[in-house]
């Protein structure tokens, strides 16, 4: 006679239940993302198109004073050094450069949803699996040891996609503290 591990049912039913909590968000995270990201990128971008504009503005002020009159150029009016300009084109660059990732950033939140439920689908296949074997319900190991691997692959992507999401999140919030401050 077989004896079931009723803890051991307790746990993996827990562990069921909680994934299941993940994979019903993680069904609904590209429509949060779009409804609370959309509108936010497109102002994002329009604030570091400003900034880059100022930027660019406050350039060619700049390359006028330190070599004179580019239209007609005099060795004799140019005073400054031009290598000072390279804190200006930098400042320009790092604006234009967080403008263009903008979108980049919402594709890959856009996307996290999906990896994430294919992900959480494989491991709510694998806990079943792994749960019935150590519970006592069969006494085959290869299914049991195929539901382990199954199982610690899914979670361990699962983290990782999930870190690369909270990285992505950062990213853009730092493009938005660039869009909004003063000196781009």
């Amino acid at each position: 006679m077989r004896t079931i591990d009723g803890g051991v049912v307790a746990l993996g039913v827990t562990l069921m239940g909680t994934s299941g909590a993940f994979t019903w968000k993680a069904a609904s995270m590209k429509a949060e993302v779009v409804s609370e990201y959309k509108t936010r990128v497109a102002l994002a971008q329009a604030g570091l198109d400003e900034h880059a504009s100022a930027s660019l503005r406050q350039l060619a002020r700049r390359v006028n004073q330190v070599l004179g009159d580019l239209d007609r150029f005099d060795p004799n009016e140019a005073l400054g050094d031009p290598a000072e300009l390279r804190g200006f084109v930098d400042r320009v660059s790092r604006v234009l450069d967080a403008r263009r990732a903008l979108p980049g950033y919402f594709l890959q939140m856009l996307n996290t949803g999906p990896r994430l439920l294919l992900l959480l689908g494989v491991l709510n296949l694998g806990l079943p699996v792994t749960f019935s074997y150590y519970s006592g319900l069969h006494r085959v190991r290869l299914v049991g040891a195929v539901g382990v691997v199954v199982c610690v692959v899914a979670a361990i992507v699962a983290c990782y996609v999930s870190v690369r999401h909270f990285l992505t999140l950062h990213r853009f919030a730092s493009a938005e503290v660039s869009a909004m401050s003063d000196d781009g």
